[in-house]
């Protein structure tokens, strides 16, 4: 529903969305984060809790990192293997990567 009015804000009304609408996005996306910490029974914590999305966020933030050279780097005119195959390339190896990112630096080290 904040991401449909802050579309319609942008191409519908005004420039209002580039004043104050990243604050009302953030104050919206706290309060869901808020209402899924207190209340763990709720339908969105257990969607939240798909074994899936909790792999993905725990390695969110080296998906974050590395997504930008990936895509950059390794774009369709690089590894040209039509729209979707380039695309799905692209989102493999980031998620590869990232995996072996969080894999080596999480993994406690023996001496």
């Amino acid at each position: 529903m904040t991401l449909w009015f802050m579309y319609k804000v942008r191409y519908g009304f005004t420039n209002w969305i580039w004043h104050w609408g990243a604050i009302v996005f953030e104050i919206c996306v706290a309060l869901v984060v808020a209402a899924v910490m207190l209340n763990a029974r709720a339908p969105l914590a257990r969607v939240l809790a798909f074994r899936p999305l909790v792999w993905i966020g725990r390695r969110a933030y080296g998906i974050y990192l590395i997504h930008t050279f990936v895509f950059t780097f390794l774009d369709q005119k690089t590894v040209d293997l039509g729209d979707w195959g380039s695309m799905v390339f692209q989102f493999a190896l980031v998620f590869v990567v990232a995996a072996l990112s969080f894999r080596s630096s999480s993994s406690p080290r023996s001496a």
